[in-house]
C-alpha cells in the first residue's frame, strides 16, 4: 500500500480514513513469533494547513511466542500507534529516514513493518512474572518441580573449576 504524499501536501487530495490487512508472512519478524493472522492497519492522513501531512497509523496482530524464560507456547495480542509529521523535505533528500518513492510515495507497507520491528521487545516472556526453567531438572519452575536449588558461592563454584 502506498500513500501520494506529494499530493496531499499540494492539496490535491482530501483527507483520508483507511483500513487494510497487511499479509507478513513471507517477511522474518523474530524467530521465536509466528503471526497468527495477517496484520490490521488503520491510518488516516491529513493536511494540517502548515506545510505539512499529520500521519497516525494503528498497527493490531496477533502472534503466537515462545517464553525466552521457560520455553512455553503462548499467544498475545500486540497494538502500536505511531503518528509522523511529513514535509516535502522527507521525501527529497538523497537517503530518506522512511520508504518513500523518489516520486513522494510513502510505503505503508514497509514502515508497519519496520514499525513492529522496531515495537517488539528483544526478548518475548510469557509474563513479567515468569520464573523459567529450574537449573538442575530442566522443568518449568511454575509447575513445580521438587528440586533444591543447590547454591554455591562464586568462589567455591570458581575453585571447583580450577581443581
Amino acid at each position: 500500500m502506498q500513500l501520494d504524499i506529494k499530493r496531499y501536501l499540494n492539496r490535491q487530495e482530501q483527507d483520508l480514513h483507511s483500513e487494510y490487512r497487511l499479509d507478513l508472512s513471507g517477511r522474518g519478524l523474530l524467530p521465536e513469533l509466528t503471526l497468527a493472522e495477517p496484520v490490521q492497519v488503520a491510518y488516516s492522513c491529513r493536511y494540517n494547513g502548515a506545510g505539512a501531512v499529520e500521519l497516525s497509523l494503528e498497527i493490531a496482530f496477533k502472534a503466537k511466542a515462545q517464553c525466552a524464560r521457560c520455553l512455553a507456547e503462548f499467544e498475545r495480542s500486540w497494538r502500536f500507534t505511531p503518528a509522523y509529521t511529513l514535509r516535502e523535505k522527507d521525501y527529497e533528500c538523497a537517503e530518506p529516514e522512511l520508504p518513500f518513492t523518489p516520486d513522494g510515495r510513502l510505503d505503508l507497507d514497509e514502515l508497519c513493518y519496520a514499525e513492529i520491528l522496531l515495537g517488539l521487545p528483544s526478548v518475548i516472556v510469557c509474563s513479567p512474572s515468569c520464573k523459567g526453567l529450574c537449573p538442575v531438572c530442566g522443568k518449568p519452575r511454575a509447575l513445580g518441580c521438587g528440586c533444591e536449588e543447590k547454591a554455591e558461592g562464586n568462589v567455591q563454584a570458581f575453585s571447583r573449576l580450577l581443581s
